[in-house]
């Protein structure tokens, strides 16, 4: 008879595949997390199967939601619906099934393997290889699931009725966990240390934004005065060859002058800077319209000199 597995959604089960595997599991074979969660699909399973039933305290589910920057109640919530399907399924097929709670498996995984294949009549297909050891969550967030689990009662019911229908391979396998309060001390000084240095980065870009700000004025009044120079030079009557070759002189640096200093701008500013893309506005719309004025001159002068 094959071993058919149903774990917790988020317990870190796959840390045990090794040991599975050892035991004739065939991760191909069905969804671990979803099958026991169907209560019609239940009912119709052959009675002499071998049913593996994983759990972990919600602790562990908690800590793995926030780390994935989801809602730790609802990850409560999860935890809670599903170890109650784990127990209605054990209880339906007791004489067939077995709840191992997966922190033990981990911390012992050769006695769990005997155990196991043990109880369920299985056979060891191989010794168990090194398991991997789940990464560590950070202390504030095992803190703040702690704080929930013990803000709500329903769970120790719950957790008393795992423990009562789980073998144990140690007392201490299915106890709260305990928080190491100096490294979530130092934790915490870390993170007062980053917002200390982010505050501090912001406060120096703020002042490189205004230094930006008041040299683009300084620039855009610049721009205004050479603008209104060559505009009257444009109006004096200028006759003869002398004056077309001097007219073509100032429009060659005005153009250039142009070109140089929106090209500044655009480095300067950049364009995913939205808020100083936007105050900025007012100065490229003079450049481009002084840009496009002295093209439609340069041109009208060009018909008329020829």
């Amino acid at each position: 008879m094959t071993l058919t597995i149903g774990a917790m959604p988020s317990s870190q089960w796959q840390h045990i595949i090794p040991l599975l595997e050892c035991l004739g599991w065939q991760s191909q074979a069905n969804d671990p997390e979803r099958w026991y969660q169907d209560e019609q699909a239940v009912i119709t399973l052959p009675t002499d199967g071998r049913y593996l039933l994983l759990y972990t305290r919600p602790e562990v589910v908690i800590t793995q939601a926030i780390d994935k920057e989801q809602h730790p109640i609802a990850a409560l919530k999860q935890w809670q619906d599903t170890a109650l399907h784990l127990l209605n399924f054990y209880k339906r097929y007791s004489n067939c099934s077995i709840l191992v709670e997966i922190v033990g498996a981990l911390q012992y995984p050769q006695n769990s393997l005997e155990e196991i294949s043990k109880r369920l009549n299985l056979t060891v297909e191989s010794e168990v290889p090194e398991l991997s050891t789940p990464v560590e969550t950070p202390a504030l967030y095992q803190l703040l699931a702690c704080q929930l689990v013990v803000q709500t009662p329903a769970i120790d019911n719950i957790l008393a009725e795992l423990k009562a229908c789980s073998f144990l391979l140690s007392e201490g396998t299915l106890a709260a966990p305990r928080l190491d309060i100096a490294m979530l001390h130092q934790q915490l000084l870390a993170k007062d240390e980053i917002e200390l240095q982010n505050k501090t980065a912001l406060k120096s870009e703020e002042e490189k934004n205004e230094l930006i700000l008041w040299q683009l004025h300084q620039t855009q009044v610049e721009l205004e005065k050479l603008y209104q120079q060559i505009e009257t030079k444009r109006q004096i009557s200028v006759k003869g060859t002398g004056g077309s070759r001097l007219i073509r002189k100032i429009d060659g640096y005005f153009k250039r002058a142009l070109d140089a200093i929106y090209a500044l701008l655009i480095k300067l500013i950049r364009p995913q800077n939205s808020i100083i893309w936007k105050i900025t506005a007012p100065a490229r719309f003079l450049i481009r319209s002084l840009r496009t004025a002295w093209a439609k001159q340069r041109n009208a002068k060009k018909f008329r000199w020829n």
